[in-house]
């Protein structure tokens, strides 16, 4: 697979699993509470969409969907390895 196919493949994915967690939780941040933006596409921008760990993997938690909620970027670094409360 070319590198490019990886990457598409990769943003179709991450697509997808962003419209199974929005169906899931809604389309505001986990963490602030604020809309999410889907076409924010710069993922260095404070409100790119992140995959929050509720359990962070670096404690042990586990990398698949029930473990995770949506937030901004800025969110989630500030929350860093914190295991995230409701």
């Amino acid at each position: 697979m070319s590198k490019f196919a990886r990457h598409t493949w990769h943003q179709r994915e991450r697509q997808r699993r962003i419209t199974r967690l929005m169906a899931r939780d809604g389309t505001c941040c986990s963490l602030c509470g604020g809309e999410l933006d889907r076409k924010l596409v710069d993922e260095i921008d404070p409100l790119y969409i992140t995959f929050d760990h509720v359990v962070p993997l670096a404690l042990g938690g586990a990398d698949d969907e029930r473990n995770m909620k949506l937030a901004h970027n800025a969110c989630n670094n500030a929350k860093g390895d914190a295991v995230a409360s409701g």
